[in-house]
């Protein structure tokens, strides 16, 4: 090593910052406010919520609100809405309910209703299956007002790669695909009105490349009534969106073996059900589901902060230990010794032939001039 004194190891490390991003405080929206009753869309995403209360006290006289819609949409198509119930106490007279509908509209499809009969345990959430979803207060009948219930619902954002949708709600609707997996029930497990007779749901891959949907199919036998060889349901795999002009797949019924996988040539697959019986019974919930994903590559994982922060650590002890083994192996040569420091020309000793420290700069070279040349 160097004589008279240490090597000086001049190291540059390598900082970074994260930032944290805390979740802002929820905005408070209003079932009895004009200024926020039947307005423009709230948008939502990871780092905004919203809280949904019935009464606003005392700006507003509540009154006179019998009926309320407020629409929240999900700030990408990669994102979904979800409603938690907090609380809720219908009227004495059980005339005012909440319901959630999984759309910007009120023929979207119901995903739930809070009324007298509800029979749910709070707090209950429930989400959209796309970027839109709907609280609407409405009234029955008689005098009751907002005023006369309790609701407190929490609205917030939530990643909708794996989503379920219902051929008995949101028909006519398209559901956008990039590496996600939809999973598809014939009935949802809340709704007891009678389900439409035909319902198409299109699948649009929108990624850069026109990469197929497929589908696969799951049918439950069991659950419908024994000794009725009756089939309820046809199901048509259709090529595109148009369900008049499209290109027929294949055909699902329960007389017939179900296939494996079918995939669409193109990015947009339509699939279309068509009830040949309204019973209850003969369309039972979970009676089939159908499984719709792209073919898409899954996207790379993001490198861990870990694996960054080890990586850097491991390339400077890495550094370190070339610089003291070459500073080792100078120092046996009796050669010029160069410090990391060198670069600012601070700090640089040179060796002379009896191994003693002169001047700390760099030493400098003299020429002769061409007079001096003695030929």
């Amino acid at each position: 090593m160097v004589q008279d004194g240490a090597v000086s190891i001049c190291l540059y490390i390598i900082t970074y910052s994260i930032l944290h991003h805390g979740l802002a405080a929820p905005q408070i929206v209003y079932l009895d406010s004009y200024k926020t009753c039947n307005q423009l869309d709230y948008v939502i995403d990871k780092y905004r919520t919203y809280t949904i209360t019935g009464e606003r006290r005392p700006e507003v006289k509540s009154s006179v609100f019998m009926k309320c819609h407020i629409t929240f949409k999900a700030d990408t198509h990669e994102g979904k809405v979800c409603f938690t119930m907090v609380a809720f106490s219908p009227d004495q007279d059980c005339q005012m309910f909440i319901s959630y509908y999984d759309g910007d509209s009120t023929t979207s499809g119901i995903g739930a209703v809070f009324d007298c009969n509800a029979k749910y345990i709070y707090p209950w959430k429930w989400c959209s299956s796309g970027q839109y979803a709907m609280v609407v207060l409405d009234r029955r009948g008689g005098r009751s007002t907002v005023r006369d219930t309790t609701v407190s619902i929490l609205a917030e954002h939530a990643l909708n790669t794996q989503r379920t949708v219902y051929l008995d709600s949101g028909c006519g609707n398209t559901q956008l695909l990039e590496h996600s997996i939809i999973y598809v029930h014939n009935r949802h497990i809340n709704h007891t009105r009678t389900p439409p007779r035909r319902c198409d749901l299109i699948f649009d891959y929108i990624g850069e490349d026109e990469y197929p949907v497929c589908v696969t199919m799951n049918f439950d036998r069991n659950r419908l009534p024994k000794n009725d060889d009756t089939c309820p349901f046809k199901v048509t795999i259709l090529e595109g969106q148009s369900t008049t002009g499209a290109e027929v797949i294949d055909e699902w019924r329960c007389d017939k073996t179900l296939p494996g996988e079918i995939c669409s040539k193109g990015p947009l697959l339509t699939v279309e059900l068509e009830r040949l019986s309204y019973s209850s019974e003969q369309d039972p919930v979970g009676l089939f589901d159908l499984i719709v994903q792209d073919r898409s590559p899954a996207p790379p994982s993001p490198l861990p902060v870990t694996a960054i922060v080890l990586g850097t650590l491991g390339g400077l002890i890495f550094i370190v230990f070339l610089y003291l083994l070459l500073a080792s192996y100078l120092d046996n040569k009796k050669a010029i010794y160069i410090g990391p420091c060198c670069l600012c020309r601070k700090y640089c000793k040179t060796y002379t032939d009896d191994s003693t420290f002169t001047s700390a700069s760099f030493t400098p070279v003299h020429t002769r001039e061409f007079s001096e040349v003695r030929l």
